[in-house]
């Protein structure tokens, strides 16, 4: 599979164009469990596998303007799972549904497993989607979710993900929407145990005054490999982006994100806003970060940067005098990244479950 690939390739001696991974010779259904759905129903589907080269940036364009879901990993995500005749399992919610989506996954040990969910939020109402991913502590699997929505007009949607996996686990997580005028997602992406992740998330704002808002913490630690590429695909006119990460790197762990606001021409008076900070705890660890903003169009506001960096001396001095020891500084402050992101989970038993895990 060629995944995560940029809306625009930079030098290609940098590898960081997108990625190749090697995937299990046969993907069957994942096993996992749905709760807090009572009214909300579940039909199966057919995958079908999109006729769009990974690498063709062009192409995937055209085809997120004329109405296809492209996602964030790409179509080869797509094509893998109609190939191993994946289900598709299809959500409706609607104004009488009211319940929360909770989608959770265990990995066990030699699982090779996919999934697919496609989540159609009517017109002017509200959802709110979870989605778990754990495994056994030393399971050695794959696994390959795709979350796909499609907002009607005046639609709202928060989007959760937590994901605490083995060093044995190699996950791939792909996100896409496909959003009407006035709506609005909101995800929250928290990551503590990163194993071998690829996440890929696009946002395809195509009516007016659609907003797509995300909110990512992650550590990364010991070997682990964390590879991210977000887009905000902005056709509408008045459309809104925003991303902010916050991240730690420790040990000899890598990481590679891909942040891109993507004007196309028409998008009158939107705006796009992404922003990386990362900690580094030790000198082991490789970080490439790639903000990028690409624009078709005059009348926009696009802003992005990254902040990359080991603790100020001053604040690790300043923190030493408190009697604090320099190690329990280190600690408290990657602690405190990821609170802040947990801490705007509304659901207060998620919240409170996941709050524990980072203790």
């Amino acid at each position: 599979m060629y995944i995560n690939h940029l809306p625009a390739e930079t030098w290609n001696h940098l590898k960081m164009n997108g990625s190749e991974i090697e995937v299990a010779d046969k993907l069957s259904n994942a096993i996992f469990t749905v709760t807090r759905a009572n009214n909300i129903n579940c039909e199966l589907g057919q995958i079908k596998g999109l006729n769009i080269d990974a690498r063709d940036n062009n192409a995937m364009r055209i085809a997120a303007k004329n109405g296809v879901n492209v996602t964030g990993v790409g179509p080869d995500m797509d094509n893998l799972l109609s190939t191993n005749n994946i289900s598709l399992n299809q959500y409706e919610i609607n104004e009488n549904s009211g319940d929360t989506l909770v989608l959770s996954f265990k990995l066990v040990d030699g699982a090779n497993w996919a999934s697919a969910f496609e989540i159609t939020v009517k017109k002017g109402c509200k959802a709110k989607v979870i989605e778990e991913f754990e495994s056994e502590e030393n399971a050695n699997a794959f696994l390959a979710v795709q979350t796909k929505f499609v907002l009607e007009e005046g639609a709202s949607l928060e989007f959760i993900q937590l994901q605490r996996l083995g060093a044995g686990v190699t996950f791939v997580n792909d996100i896409g929407t496909m959003q009407a005028a006035n709506s609005v997602v909101n995800l929250q992406e928290v990551i503590l145990k990163t194993a071998k992740t690829y996440l890929g998330s696009r946002a395809n704002l195509v009516g007016d005054a659609s907003e797509f808002h995300a909110e990512v913490g992650y550590l990364v630690d010991n070997r682990d490999r964390l590879d991210m590429n977000f887009v905000a695909f902005q056709t509408g006119r008045k459309t809104d982006s925003t991303l902010n990460v916050k991240g730690i790197l420790r040990d000899e762990a890598f990481k590679i994100f891909r942040g891109t606001i993507d004007f196309i021409k028409g998008c009158v008076a939107s705006k796009g806003q992404e922003l990386e900070d990362v900690l580094l705890l030790d000198d082991g660890v490789i970080n490439q970060t790639i903000p990028l903003i690409l624009c078709d169009e005059e009348d926009v506001e696009g802003d992005h940067g990254a902040t990359i960096g080991q603790l100020d001396e001053e604040e690790l001095f300043y923190l030493k005098s408190r009697g604090i020891k320099e190690e329990n500084i280190y600690e408290m402050l990657a602690k405190a990244r990821l609170d802040s992101v947990v801490a705007k989970i509304s659901d207060e038993e998620i919240k409170t479950k996941w709050l524990s895990f980072i203790e």
